[in-house]
């Protein structure tokens, strides 16, 4: 069950509300440290106002409690990225892929990184891989799509 307290930073946040939702968040962790939801969108509403730090320090701590998650690592990417850390941002994406190896947004994120480095053997690699998994993803679907117009026509 939900407190009031996770109530009022959410209708901030949704409105745009960045500092008034921070504040509100801030309480919220403050009842429970752990609330994902929380620490989730405080990290992305301290990305918006420009605190990269706090927002950094929001999504590391919810690497702790959700290890595994791409998206976690992926805004913790953003935010290395966003403060001129390449270096580190490439390791939280190669992270990221680890456990969520095709992902198209990764990969871009990783590519446009290497690019901007000036890395283009490494950045043509990464897209060669997207449009590997484009192609067969998208023809994987058309089996699959296939395969059941068939079924529904062969069951009437």
């Amino acid at each position: 069950m939900y407190h009031i307290e996770y109530f009022y930073p959410y209708y901030f946040f949704c409105s745009g509300d960045w500092s008034s939702s921070i504040q509100y968040y801030q309480e919220a962790l403050r009842v429970d440290a752990e609330c994902s939801e929380a620490l989730y969108n405080l990290g992305i509403a301290c990305k918006r106002v420009d605190r990269k730090e706090d927002a950094l320090e929001s999504f590391i701590k919810l690497h702790q409690i959700q290890r595994t998650n791409p998206q976690v690592m992926f805004m913790i990417a953003d935010v290395y990225r966003l403060m001129g850390d390449n270096s580190a941002a490439v390791e939280w994406l190669q992270q990221a892929l680890s456990v969520s190896h095709n992902d198209p947004k990764l990969l871009q994120e990783l590519g446009a990184i290497f690019d901007n480095e000036g890395d283009k053997s490494s950045a043509f690699q990464v897209l060669q891989k997207i449009i590997f998994f484009s192609i067969f993803l998208s023809t994987t679907t058309t089996r699959i799509n296939f395969i059941l117009v068939i079924s529904a026509r062969l069951n009437g």
